[in-house]
């Protein structure tokens, strides 16, 4: 039997139609999604004007429809967000109705899983396509796995076509994605972050045309002067999220922005202040007072 784990979280999701929604997003959004094709899905990063993260989105193409999956933290942010921009375009945005959730599965059996869960899809009546599923293979947490969009009144349905699989905590997650390097809201993506800084710079267009925030991460890219860089953080001791980074000189140099243990094994994700960046030097994180020796990773 070939192994699978899975785990479940709760996800924001937005809806827009219109004939100008494609070009909306392309100006909005840093990637370039105006060959987005249906049934295709890409991410993109929404911005300020000040080139700082608003949040990480997965748009789903599907017929005439675009899907905008959003953090969970950030649904309302996203949604009033996009709103102000929405003048003179052919663009009627809205939140899904009920609460969404989105199943991660990795591990050998998720093929297997692609093929059930397509099966009850195709069993499922179109009246409705808010509470239909979005499937879509993602590397975004370091490795490739499946990834499930379901309203939360089928959540039961497909956590039992997984059945065969391990379900995995919120801690296990957690752990996973931090040991990965792969960023989430709010820990690493919010207003004081930019793209570039948290590793996002593979969902960045530098040839498409203008986008909110443009100029500044076009600018931060072209003259390499990225503020502070996110690296992975490793310890002998348990460590905490907030906690303050010094380095070799007793300087401040940045902060850990999550942590998770797990069998012994301390990890976490942190930003440094690229002037202050060795990764073969030492450094500590500090909380309450107490120090802990750390060691950085850089994230591949």
């Amino acid at each position: 039997m070939s192994k699978m784990n899975f785990f479940m979280q709760y996800t924001g999701l937005l809806v827009a139609t219109g004939n100008d929604v494609v070009d909306f997003f392309n100006r909005m959004t840093t990637n370039d999604i105006a060959k987005i094709g249906d049934t295709e899905n890409i991410k993109t990063v929404l911005l300020t004007d000040k080139g700082r993260i608003i949040d990480l989105l997965t748009l789903f193409r599907r017929e005439e429809k675009l899907f905008i999956k959003t953090s969970y933290y950030y649904e309302n942010k996203v949604y009033e967000y996009l709103n102000k921009y929405i003048v003179m375009d052919d663009v009627s945005l809205s939140k899904c109705d009920g609460q969404f959730v989105n199943f991660i599965v990795t591990e050998e059996g998720k093929d297997k899983a692609m093929e059930k869960v397509s099966e009850y899809q195709s069993k499922l009546t179109q009246d409705n396509t808010q509470k239909n599923l979005l499937l879509y293979f993602s590397e975004d947490i370091g490795f490739e796995s499946l990834e499930v969009i379901c309203h939360l009144d089928k959540s039961h349905e497909i956590r039992s076509l997984l059945s065969e699989g391990n379900f995995q905590t919120c801690l296990d997650y957690e752990y996973m994605r931090v040991s990965s390097g792969y960023p989430e809201a709010p820990c690493e993506l919010n207003e004081n972050i930019n793209p570039l800084e948290c590793c996002l710079k593979k969902f960045v267009s530098f040839k498409k045309g203008c986008y909110v925030g443009q100029e500044v991460v076009a600018r931060l890219d072209s003259q390499d002067k990225i503020p502070k860089q996110m690296v992975k953080i490793s310890s002998d001791e348990i460590l905490k999220a907030d906690a303050l980074i010094y380095d070799i000189n007793g300087t401040e140099c940045g902060f850990v922005s999550s942590a998770a243990a797990k069998e012994g094994r301390n990890n976490a994700l942190g930003f440094i202040r690229s002037v202050n960046l060795d990764f073969d030097s030492e450094y500590k994180s500090v909380t309450d007072e107490k120090q802990i020796s750390i060691k950085i990773h850089k994230i591949n």
